[in-house]
C-alpha cells in the first residue's frame, strides 16, 4: 500500500504508516511488527515519553487517537482520544524550559503537549494507566474464555449423557493442512482438510505480507470437507507467514467451531523437486561462490525453504534440479564438498536474477555468510541491460536538444510580447494583431516541446529506474563489504560511460583494471 509517514529510529530502524491504517516497525531489512486499524495515520514521532531511556514510537490518527508503543515489540504503554482529528506531531522546546516535549496540532487548532515523565508523580500515572489498559484486556480475554468453557462443558455434557446433538461439531473433529502444487492453476496452495464428517464453511485468513487488506475470505457456495487458499509466486517471500480462523461444522449444524492456526510458506516452495530432469535444460545463467559448509547443512536448508523432506546420497556432493509451478523456470543447485581445509563450491542456476539473489541472501542469514564474494552470468540480462542504458542516452540527448529549442522559443515569446507592446503604443492594431497571432503560434508551438519533454522524462525515469533495478539485484548476488562495492562500482561506472566495466562488475563484483 501506499507509505503516508516514514520515521527513522536510530541508524538502521524506521518506523513506517500506510494509507490502509497498518504502522509498524522494520530493524534494517527484517520487519520487527505490525499493527492495523480502520483508520488513518496522520503522523509519527519518536520520544522517550516515560523516561526510561528508550524511545517510544508515538503515532496519531484521524480520528483524535494517540498512541504510544514500544518501538520493539509494538506494545500499547498508552493512549488518549482527542476531541478532533490529529493533524500533526512535532518535537520541541514549546515553552522554552530547556527539556523538548511532543508537541500534537488537532484539526480544529488545539495544541498539545506532553513532556517527558521525569518526576515520580508522572511515572506512577503512566504506570497506573498502563496497569489499568492491561486490566481491561484481560477482561476482555476473560468474558471470551467464560463463553468458550461454557460451550465446551455444554457439548461435553451432551457427550456424556449420549444425547449430543447431530449438529453439534464432533470432539474429535480436526483441521488438517498441506502445502501442495495446482497445475491447472499454475500456482501453489495450502489445502484445508477438516475431519469427522464435517465441513469447512469459511476460512478468514491475515497476513499483512500475502493480502493487500490484511485479511482475505475463502469459502464455496457449497461447503465441502476441503477448502484451499491459493498462493501466487509475488506473494512469496521471507518470513511468509499467515494465520488462519477456519469455521468448521455440519451443513445443518446450528453451533460450529472456530479452528485457528498459523501457516508458514516456504519461501520457495513454488519449485518443484525432479528426480528426474531430461526434459530440462540447464539455464546459460548461473552463480557461484564458496562456504564452510557440509552437504548436509545445505541438504537441511533446501528441505527448509523448499517445503520437502530430500535426503541425499552423501558423498560430499549434491545435485539437485527443480522446475518452477509459475513460469516453468529452471533451478539448479550444485554443491561440491571442499577437501581437508579446503572451502566447499556452490553452484546456482537459473535466468531469474532475482531468484538466485533471494536465495544466497538467505543463504547468508542461515550460515551468517557476512562476506560472500560470487562470480555470476547473466547473458540475458546483461544484453537487455546494455539497451536500457542505450536508452537512458538517448533520452537524456532529446533532453538537451528539447531544453534548447523551449529556450530559444521563450526568448522569441519575449521578443514578440515586447514588440506588440510597442506597435500597440503607437495605435497600429493591424501589426498588433499579426504578431499576437505569431504569438498564439509559437505557444502551441511551446505546449508541444513541453508535452514532447514531458514523454522523454517519463521515458528516462522508466528506464533509471529499470538501470538501479538491475544493480540492486546484482548487488544482492553478495553480501557485506562485496554488496556495497557493487553499488558502488555500478554508479562510477554509469557515470563515466563504461558499459564494459559494468559487465566486469555484474561479473566478478569488481571492475577489471
Amino acid at each position: 500500500d501506499v507509505v503516508v509517514s516514514l520515521t527513522p529510529i536510530g541508524k538502521e530502524n524506521f518506523a513506517f504508516g500506510l494509507a490502509n491504517g497498518t504502522i509498524g516497525v522494520y530493524g534494517g531489512e527484517k520487519k520487527l511488527w505490525t499493527r492495523r486499524y480502520k483508520h488513518d495515520v496522520r503522523d509519527m514521532a519518536i520520544f522517550d515519553l516515560d523516561d526510561d531511556g528508550e524511545a517510544e514510537l508515538i503515532t496519531g490518527w484521524s480520528n483524535g487517537r494517540l498512541d504510544v508503543r514500544k518501538r520493539e515489540t509494538g506494545q500499547e504503554i498508552f493512549k488518549e482520544r482527542l476531541s478532533a482529528p490529529i493533524s500533526g506531531l512535532c518535537i520541541s522546546d514549546y515553552r522554552m524550559q530547556g527539556s523538548e516535549e511532543i508537541i500534537v496540532a488537532t484539526a480544529n487548532g488545539d495544541i498539545r503537549g506532553y513532556g517527558c515523565a521525569s518526576s515520580d508523580e508522572a511515572k506512577e500515572e503512566i504506570e497506573t494507566k498502563v496497569d489499568n489498559m492491561r486490566l481491561e484486556a484481560l477482561k476482555t480475554q476473560k468474558m471470551a474464555l467464560l463463553l468458550e468453557k461454557r460451550s465446551y462443558e455444554s457439548n461435553l455434557k451432551a457427550v456424556k449423557a449420549k444425547t449430543r446433538d447431530a449438529g453439534l461439531v464432533p470432539q474429535e473433529t480436526k483441521l488438517k493442512q498441506n502445502l501442495q502444487p495446482n497445475v491447472t492453476e499454475n500456482c501453489m496452495e495450502v489445502l484445508f482438510e477438516s475431519t469427522e464428517g464435517t465441513v469447512i464453511k469459511m476460512l478468514i485468513c491475515e497476513s499483512q505480507s500475502l493480502f493487500p487488506t490484511g485479511t482475505k475470505v475463502f469459502k464455496k457456495n457449497k461447503p465441502t470437507a476441503t477448502l484451499s487458499v491459493p498462493i501466487q509466486k509475488d506473494q512469496l517471500g521471507a518470513g511468509c507467514t499467515f494465520n488462519v480462523k477456519a469455521v468448521v461444522g455440519h451443513l445443518s449444524s446450528y453451533q460450529d467451531h472456530i479452528f485457528e492456526s498459523t501457516c508458514e510458506i516456504p519461501h520457495f516452495c513454488g519449485f518443484i523437486h525432479r528426480q528426474s530432469h531430461g526434459d530440462l535444460k540447464m539455464p546459460e545463467s548461473c552463480v557461484t561462490f564458496e562456504m564452510n559448509e557440509r552437504v548436509k547443512s545445505l541438504e537441511t536448508w533446501i528441505n527448509k525453504k523448499f517445503g520437502m523432506s530430500y535426503e541425499g546420497r552423501g558423498g560430499g556432493r549434491l545435485e539437485m534440479w527443480f522446475k518452477s509451478i509459475y513460469n516453468d523456470d529452471t533451478l539448479c543447485i550444485f554443491f561440491q564438498e571442499g577437501d581437508n581445509d579446503s572451502r566447499s563450491s556452490v553452484k546456482l542456476a537459473c535466468k531469474d536474477m532475482q531468484t538466485l539473489g533471494d536465495m544466497i541472501q538467505e543463504l547468508a542469514d542461515a550460515f551468517s555468510l557476512k562476506d560472500l564474494k560470487s562470480i555470476a552470468s547473466f547473458p540475458e540480462e546483461m544484453k537487455a541491460f546494455k539497451q536500457t542504458i542505450q536508452v537512458v542516452e538517448e533520452c537524456d540527448r532529446t533532453r538537451l536538444k528539447l531544453q534548447a529549442d523551449i529556450a530559444e522559443n521563450v526568448n522569441l515569446v519575449k521578443q514578440l510580447v515586447v514588440k506588440a507592446e510597442d506597435v500597440r503604443l503607437v495605435g497600429n492594431m493591424e501589426h498588433m494583431k499579426r504578431i499576437y497571432a505569431q504569438l498564439y503560434e509559437l505557444n502551441l508551438e511551446l505546449i508541444g516541446e513541453y508535452k514532447k519533454r514531458a514523454r522523454n522524462h517519463a521515458e528516462l525515469v522508466r528506464n533509471l529506474k529499470t538501470v538501479n533495478s538491475m544493480i540492486q539485484k546484482a548487488a544482492r548476488l553478495r553480501t557485506g563489504r562485496y554488496k556495497t562495492q557493487v553499488v558502488q562500482e555500478c554508479r562510477k561506472a554509469i557515470k563515466s560511460n563504461n558499459i564494459h566495466a559494468l559487465v566486469d562488475i555484474f561479473r566478478s563484483g569488481q571492475a577489471s583494471n
